[in-house]
């Protein structure tokens, strides 16, 4: 059974114990995206959105905490409390958003390399299969969008700790067990570049969704001073 780590970092521009001891602990989850949320070989929290928000929120009273975890966990603490906020959802998570977009999640397909980049439409043959991850809620215009396309989809999760498990997820292309896996543009570009995977994407961008901070109601005067300080440093 896989074991799932938690991770927290606490990030401050200049710490003093007096004022670690008195500030309020504000803490965000997340899974793992590269290249915008992640955990480094030091075992520290970096990526482009991981960066964003600590820049925004350095000049406020809280002691930031990011803490790595699969999606449904972390909506799930988010629900209960134990967490303040989730990072990269949308409409789909059943959480409140912080109308401020931190990023966007555009999905097209990634195909065996060398191979033609669009799915054969020939109805006479056996069905393309498409794989999708089972942790995540597509916008039902996504699912539409393969069912006109007369494919099988297949679920499975996405969830990844290490480069190998990237790896194998890809294998799955050119073992020739799909002949598609939907895909983040950024985060297959960042995987192919650092790991020398090799696919072919595709050029085109089924559907692109912007991605947001989630909370519940009670995090809600909070949630407005991180809306306030994203937007602050959006404006410099």
């Amino acid at each position: 059974m896989r074991k799932f780590l938690l991770r927290c970092f606490i990030v401050g521009t200049c710490y003093n114990p007096a004022w670690a001891e008195a500030a309020q602990k504000l803490s965000f989850c997340y899974e793992t995206w590269h290249p915008f949320a992640y955990v480094n070989e030091a075992g520290e929290a970096v990526g482009e959105h991981i960066e964003a928000l600590e820049q925004a929120l350095a000049i406020t009273e809280y002691q930031v905490v990011f803490i790595e975890l699969p999606l449904m966990r972390c909506l799930k603490q988010v629900k209960n409390g134990q967490i303040d906020f989730v990072l990269h959802v949308d409409e789909t998570d059943d959480v409140k958003l912080i109308n401020h977009p931190i990023g966007s999640w555009d999905l097209l397909l990634a195909y065996k390399y060398g191979q033609q980049n669009r799915l054969a439409d020939d109805k006479s043959s056996m069905p393309a299969k498409v794989l999708i991850a089972r942790d995540y809620s597509y916008p039902q215009v996504v699912l539409d969008t393969l069912n006109t396309m007369a494919v099988e989809i297949i679920q499975k999760s996405f969830y990844t700790s290490n480069p190998e498990e990237v790896k194998r997820l890809f294998k799955l292309l050119e073992a020739g067990f799909v002949d598609a896996i939907l895909v983040d543009k950024s985060w297959a570009e960042y995987e192919m570049s650092q790991q020398n995977i090799q696919v072919t994407l595709s050029e085109e961008i089924l559907y692109s969704q912007p991605q947001y901070i989630g909370y519940v109601d009670r995090n809600r005067a909070t949630a407005q001073k991180v809306y306030s300080a994203l937007v602050a440093m959006s404006q410099k």
